[in-house]
């Protein structure tokens, strides 16, 4: 492509790079290329049009999502089980609401993130070809939201309430996510 732009009548440059956008420079400098052939132009102009259409945005880095996710697990159930444990592990009590607060915190994430793997493609209806089957920012951010739900009580509900707490907010991840999706909410990790 960027031989093409160097054998035309010019290069794009940054002047005009400001009054068209680059779907529109770039057909332009197709439109004034004589040595190509007419079958590559029209796959360059369909590359254009997807482009300019698909406004979806899922180049993400799962990698470094699923690293974030770990590293922001760990510490926050560490953080849960050391405010649950009333800063003193040397009586039973206190070992007992941390440990419950830790549990807690991992069976509501978990249980989030289940179902918001299995249930989003179905709730949140994409295009399929777009939307994978096993969606890794669905099972990340669900765990991150069932996390969050039960933060707030998680050293005083029973295990039970805490699975039931994952998958309510389960739900609500997955409902918000249709609401920013029909309203064209800019937010393609799906952190908001």
């Amino acid at each position: 492509m960027v031989d093409i732009l160097e054998k035309g009548k010019g290069k794009i440059n940054s002047a005009t790079s400001n009054k068209f956008p680059l779907p529109a420079q770039l057909e332009e400098k197709l439109s004034e290329t004589l040595e190509v052939d007419e079958m590559f132009l029209r796959k360059v102009r369909n590359l254009i049009n997807k482009e300019t259409q698909n406004n979806d945005y899922y180049s993400t880095n799962i990698p470094m999502m699923v690293v974030g996710t770990f590293i922001a697990v760990i510490g926050w159930t560490m953080l849960n089980a050391a405010g649950a444990g009333r800063h003193s592990l040397n009586s039973v009590d206190s070992r007992y609401a941390a440990e419950l607060a830790y549990l807690n915190t991992f069976l509501s994430g978990s249980c989030s993130s289940l179902v918001c793997f299995v249930f989003k493609r179905h709730i949140v209806r994409g295009d399929h070809k777009k939307t994978p089957r096993y969606d890794v920012k669905s099972l990340c951010n669900g765990f991150l939201t069932g996390i969050a739900a039960v933060s707030a009580g998680c050293g005083n509900v029973y295990p039970w309430s805490a699975v039931v707490i994952g998958i309510i907010q389960a739900f609500v991840y997955m409902i918000m996510c249709l609401v920013f999706k029909k309203v064209k909410f800019d937010d393609p990790m799906e952190n908001f």
